[in-house]
This record gives structure tokens, C-alpha cells and sequence, in this order.
């Protein structure tokens, strides 16, 4: 998480990255032996991915403000 959280500035830049990977994919002549179920699977997991790396970034920010602020929790 880290390294996501160092390689790219924001979500977005992260997200962005990841729509061009599934583009390049579509769009190779490996896809065109997908099913359109498959297809529909592999755009699912994109979109898995893009909010699991939403929430990293959102958890990171809360986690970071917390520091700053000096709210510490013993949990």
C-alpha cells in the first residue's frame, strides 16, 4: 500500500492507470477470445480495484490526520 500510496498523487492518478491496463487489454487480440461474459468480469474487477484503491487513499488521509492532529487511538 505504500508504494500505491507513493507512485501516484491522488486516487485518480492510480484509477487512471489501471482504465488504460483494462483499454490495452480490451482492445488486444487476446480479447477477442473473451466472452462478453469475461469481458464484463474483467471490467467488474477493474472497477473492484478502483474502489479498493479509493479506499486506501481515503484510509491513508484519515490515518495521516489523525498524526497530525495528535489523535491517537490505543485500539
Amino acid at each position: 500500500m505504500q508504494e500505491l500510496l507513493s507512485s501516484y498523487a491522488s486516487p485518480d492518478e492510480a484509477n487512471l492507470r489501471t482504465w488504460e491496463l483494462l483499454l490495452a487489454a480490451m482492445g488486444s487480440s487476446h480479447a477477442d477470445a473473451w466472452s462478453k461474459e469475461e469481458r464484463a468480469g474483467m471490467m467488474f474487477h477493474v472497477e473492484l480495484l478502483q474502489n479498493l484503491v479509493k479506499a486506501v487513499y481515503h484510509i491513508a488521509n484519515k490515518t495521516s490526520t489523525r498524526i497530525n492532529s495528535r489523535e491517537y487511538s490505543l485500539v
